[in-house]
């Protein structure tokens, strides 16, 4: 990562009443303070998401982001939820909107996935190459094996996957302090920017319903549980007679919360931050695998 400059006012707004249990608390002053000095360019951070541009969410984050660096915007013109990691193909044309965001440099709405608005934006905008994507803020929980399915997450794999440290923010659909829950994001990006964090990972926070302060509990926890799983289908014949219209229906499951997980604690009322691969291998299974020779088939 080339070296960067958080601006002085960063430290003042990161260290503010959202870090009660400090996750970082001691540990981020240090580390912040140590970069303001160390540092040398400003930050690039662009700000994706998966519910549309026009949304609180990234507004919020464009607004806070804005004290660590230059921001800018590449997201859907309309929402994409549960887009998860999906890519638009070379033959499809996409759309790219000019918009005005508040404390953005730039500001771009894409006809197209989560993910091509990180390819993108890391590709397209911006005076050199980015130091951070931050994607959200969802309306809604990503919680668990819910990861699997979100667009938030997915745009920020994308960045991950380009070397890019990268964020996906997620909050209880009930929670309307956007400006809280992007506060928790910034003190999070402070600590990449600073170097702190693993490459190859995506740091998903959750934040749940209700107030956040400084009796919110912030806790680093690992994915686990199914909370919101598929409830049933229905299906309605239509009057041709060879064809039928779906509804898949989704609905909460609150028992599927594995102790010590992100979900449980979730449930509980903590912020989470959970840090996801994206190497999916299953390293305890190749020995297994390769045991059981399987091989090409013989030619005739």
């Amino acid at each position: 990562m080339k070296k960067l400059t958080l601006p002085l006012f960063a430290l003042a707004l990161a260290t503010a009443a959202i870090a009660p249990s400090g996750l970082w608390a001691g540990a981020f002053e240090t580390t912040t303070t140590t970069a303001l000095h160390a540092l040398q360019d400003t930050p690039q951070i662009l700000i994706v998401n998966d519910d549309g541009i026009d949304t609180p969410g990234i507004a919020a984050l464009a607004q806070s982001l804005a004290t660590l660096g230059d921001v800018y915007i590449c997201a859907p013109d309309g929402n994409r939820s549960g887009a998860s990691h999906s890519v638009t193909t070379a033959a499809t044309t996409m759309r790219l909107t000019a918009r005005e965001i508040p404390f953005a440099t730039e500001s771009w709405a894409l006809d197209g996935t989560p993910s091509d608005c990180t390819t993108y934006g890391l590709l397209k905008l911006g005076k050199a190459d980015f130091d951070l994507v931050v994607s959200g803020i969802n309306r809604g929980n990503n919680v668990g094996d819910v990861a699997h399915y979100s667009g938030t997450i997915g745009a920020a794999v994308e960045g991950a996957l380009r070397g890019v440290p990268s964020i996906a923010v997620s909050a209880d659909h009930r929670q309307t302090d956007y400006a809280a829950c992007a506060n928790v994001a910034t003190q999070l990006a402070a600590q990449l920017l600073a170097g702190n964090g693993e490459s190859r990972v995506v740091y998903s926070i959750n934040l749940p319903g209700g107030v956040l302060d400084e009796n919110t509990a912030v806790v680093a926890k690992p994915m686990g549980g199914l909370y919101f799983k598929v409830r049933g289908i229905t299906e309605a014949e239509i009057e041709t007679g060879d064809a039928k219209d779906i509804r898949i229906l989704l609905g909460t499951d609150s028992a599927d919360a594995p102790v010590g997980s992100d979900t449980e604690a979730y449930l509980a009322g903590s912020i989470t931050i959970t840090p996801l691969n994206i190497d999916w291998t299953a390293n305890q299974a190749l020995a297994a695998i390769a045991e059981w020779r399987i091989h090409a088939p013989t030619r005739l």
